[in-house]
């Protein structure tokens, strides 16, 4: 306990340390005039990138010198970056969640050689061990060669929750998001999916993640490439976990990466270890570490991990540990990382870690400065430029620059221009250019053809899930009060009672206000017969609620034992039908008309038929739209599943009220299922009301 105060009263010291440092201050390591020019080409680089808004900050000597925004967080309401705009990390929360699992191991709490199956987490090797997680190794034989998968990382998750008992989220809230006074950063609100604790988080129930409004609300907005390569709104993903699924800004990532230089997130020790390659099996040097990517370049040694969500999360942190830089660039749109090969151990071939690395840590170490390079000029220009570099460390960061240009070109569609500086790769650099796979034969970054899902703002999510909340709380009164009131209504038979209250729990309140409106009573008190389309009511929501239940059933054996079908729905319409027909309308018909089984199957056969169509259309439509077009990841442990499923019922039952209505005229609706004298005679005697009620 002594420990754990210690740490956090160290980490509270540096939190108001860091967040008393103002955004703009200047500190004597960076000058303003190589500020000046290196916001200059930034700016350039993130108009050619296509990129509607970005934040970046630079932290010097574990001060935070400079944090800006570029462009716009929001284009449609002329919102503009700022150093405080938050934005999705993608990937860039795997090396905090790694920061939190190193100081876990420190602790004697996790064992970086444990096999995972100890903390829970199954996979198909059994020799798979945290260590193989943490570095991407853990695909074919753990530990033979680095394999990036975003997948098994996550289940980090599982064991840090099976070593602490608590989940990640909770934790990196109690470690880093309080004591260092990142009040902007946030998990996604839509947790991993499959997780227990996923419910109660996005319903607002728990309070454990410092679940932040303004960090929601303020998201920068999301942007993808139409065919056009122009931005139009894109989405952001549902997901967190130790891979990815952080929001946060420049500053409070720079809080962050102070602490963690300062040695109060993990000792100095620990951090060496995690900036420190890995070794394969062979013993082979890796180009990644403990939750980061690792090289040298020129004697630099360069720490980073970019993060890369299709199609509108792009991110990167680098860290110069040697120099104490480090570098944060956020987006809102995938094109900051998706045309460089970041994931291959060079982040030099990123432009803008490029423009980085020439403007405040090449100048430390070299005498010669890099040339500025217009990179839209003629090509026999660029050319004549090139070749009058003679030091060959600078030709070397020249081609890296030549060839991260030809990537960006192709990846806003300028196909042309690219195609023109893979010429002057050929004539400039003859030594590297056969080594160099031409961006317009590899694809670049090509449109978004297909339109993505819209987003779901987070604070949107969380406006839905206090909702949803609200709903459910009403659902449950509804049918504690139906449930009493049908306690009294002894002589109703069995299956309409069930059919009440099963509609209850899809249709919540609207089935209390239907049943209300719907009440038998009615010829009761009024001495009449009920009208037709009072009668509809009743058996529309039955039909529904059947069918929609078969459908949630259809759609769980295919999540269990077909997970990779895209065809739910060949099996879903014919088992809403076959569950509507053989077990609700075949045996409530059998009742009504005192038939047989088999007799009132016959009866009722095209009457279900015409019943099921409109719920069908009705439903899976409803469906198919909300899940395509907001939501990327739709599944039971998600209160949106829930929520939706009601919207479905609604829009199958608004289908399928005028063709019962039709059938209650016509005699061939059996609810309630009382009648006398032939299917045309629909009065209810006084008799059997007087039996019911």
């Amino acid at each position: 306990m002594r420990t754990k105060g210690l740490f956090v009263f160290m980490a509270l010291l540096v939190g108001i340390a860091v967040s008393a440092s103002p955004a703009s201050a200047q500190s004597q390591a960076v000058d303003e005039a190589t500020l000046a020019a290196f916001s200059a080409e930034l700016e350039t680089i993130r108009q050619a990138l296509h990129i509607p808004g970005w934040s970046v900050a630079i932290v010097s000597g574990q001060e935070l010198v400079w944090a800006e925004g570029f462009g716009y967080a929001d284009i449609e309401e002329g919102i503009p970056a700022s150093a405080e705009t938050p934005y999705h990390l993608a990937s860039v929360t795997k090396p905090i969640a790694a920061t939190l699992l190193m100081q876990l191991v420190e602790e004697g709490v996790v064992n970086l050689n444990d096999p995972v199956a100890q903390y829970g987490v199954r996979r198909d090797n059994p020799d798979i061990t945290v260590w193989h997680l943490l570095t991407h190794t853990s695909e074919g034989v753990p530990g033979t060669t680095h394999q990036y998968s975003g997948n098994y990382y996550a289940d980090l998750g599982q064991v840090i929750q099976a070593a602490t008992g608590q989940p990640f989220a909770t934790l990196l809230a109690e470690r880093m998001l309080v004591p260092l006074n990142m009040e902007r950063t946030a998990p996604n609100p839509d947790w991993y999916p499959g997780s227990p604790a996923a419910f109660p988080t996005v319903m607002g129930w728990t309070s454990d993640l410092r679940q932040t409004p303004s960090v929601y609300h303020d998201l920068a907005r999301p942007y993808q490439f139409d065919a056009d390569y122009d931005n139009v709104s894109g989405s952001y993903p549902m997901h967190f976990s130790p891979a990815a699924g952080l929001l946060s800004t420049v500053v409070d990532i720079a809080k962050f990466d102070i602490a963690l230089d300062q040695g109060v997130l993990v000792t100095p020790a620990t951090r060496e270890q995690m900036f420190t390659p890995a070794r394969s099996n062979d013993g082979d040097e890796l180009i990644y570490s403990l939750g980061w990517y690792t090289q040298t370049y020129r004697d630099d040694r360069l720490v980073y991990h970019s993060g890369g969500w299709d199609p509108s999360v792009s991110a990167l942190l680098l860290k110069v540990p040697d120099q104490q830089l480090t570098f944060i660039l956020l987006a809102n749109n995938y094109n900051l990382t998706r045309p460089f090969p970041l994931g291959e151990g060079d982040v030099l071939y990123s432009t803008p870690a490029l423009a980085f690395y020439k403007h405040f840590v090449l100048p430390r170490h070299a005498d010669s400065a890099v040339p500025t390079i217009n990179w839209e000029a003629p090509a026999t220009s660029i050319v004549q430029q090139l070749r009058q570099v003679p030091d060959p460390a600078v030709r070397d960061l020249l081609e890296h620059e030549l060839w991260s240009y030809r990537k960006l070109f192709a990846s806003v569609g300028r196909f042309d221009r690219a195609e023109m500086l893979y010429t002057v790769h050929q004539q400039a650099f003859p030594e590297y250019a056969a080594s160099r796979i031409d961006p317009v034969a590899y694809g670049g970054n090509g449109p978004v053809a297909d339109p993505q899902p819209v987003s779901l703002r987070p604070d949107h999510v969380l406006t839905i899930g206090r909702f949803f909340t609200a709903w459910l709380l009403l659902t449950l009164l509804a049918f504690v009060v139906l449930l009493i009131d049908l306690r009294r209504s002894l002589g109703v038979a069995l299956p309409i009672k069930l059919a009440w209250l099963f509609a209850t729990l899809l249709f919540g309140i609207l089935s209390w206000i239907a049943y209300r409106v719907s009440d038998y009573r009615y010829q009761r008190k009024n001495g009449e017969p009920m009208p037709a389309w009072l009668r509809a009511f009743g058996p529309t929501l039955y039909s529904v609620t059947g069918q929609v239940a078969a459908l949630l059933v259809v759609l769980a054996i295919v999540v269990v034992y077909f997970p990779d079908s895209d065809g739910a729905a060949l099996f879903a319409i014919p088992a809403m039908f076959l569950t509507g027909w053989l077990l609700l309308r075949g045996p409530l018909a059998a009742w009504a008309r005192q038939k047989t089984y088999w007799q009132a199957l016959r009866h009722t056969f095209f009457i279900e038929l015409a019943s099921t169509l409109p719920v069908v259309i009705g439903v899976l439509t409803v469906l198919v739209l909300v899940t395509d077009r907001y939501l990327r990841s739709l599944g039971p442990m998600s209160p949106f599943y829930w929520a939706t499923l009601p919207l479905a019922g609604v829009a199958g039952a608004l289908l399928l009220y005028p063709v019962n209505c039709w059938l209650v005229q016509r005699g061939r609706c059996d609810w309630p299922a009382m009648y006398q004298g032939s299917d045309s005679d629909l009065v209810l005697s006084h008799e059997t009301l007087a039996k019911v009620y």
